[in-house]
């Protein structure tokens, strides 16, 4: 809430920074979802008519390597419910600090 959120080379600066600028003003013309990158950004380029493609395939790969250096604690964390990993006040101030995010790009109401 009161941190730095520009610490850590800006890894924790909500993404709606990225999206609009100081003056709330929206930079971005297509918004990618995350959930549906590999498709979303095919047709942004087909859109274009640009050749460049993603395919799913980088995608799989990267998780598989990912998978393979977890240990079976990390594992057990990707897979333990939001709700039993963070407790409510922690949830409560990731909510307030990434609200622009959760308006902007959809509430995640898991969390």
């Amino acid at each position: 809430e009161s941190g730095n959120i520009t610490g850590h080379d800006c890894h924790l600066l909500p993404q709606s920074s990225y999206i609009k600028g100081p003056a709330q003003e929206t930079g971005c013309q297509h918004m990618l979802q995350a959930s549906n990158l590999t498709a979303e950004f095919n047709q942004l380029m087909e859109k274009f008519d640009l050749k460049l493609r993603m395919t799913e395939e980088v995608s799989m790969i990267s998780n598989a390597a990912n998978q393979q250096n977890d240990s079976a604690q990390c594992q057990e964390l990707h897979d333990a419910p939001v709700m039993t990993v963070f407790d409510e006040q922690l949830r409560s101030r990731v909510r307030k600090a990434y609200k622009a995010d959760f308006e902007l790009l959809g509430d995640n109401t898991v969390l």
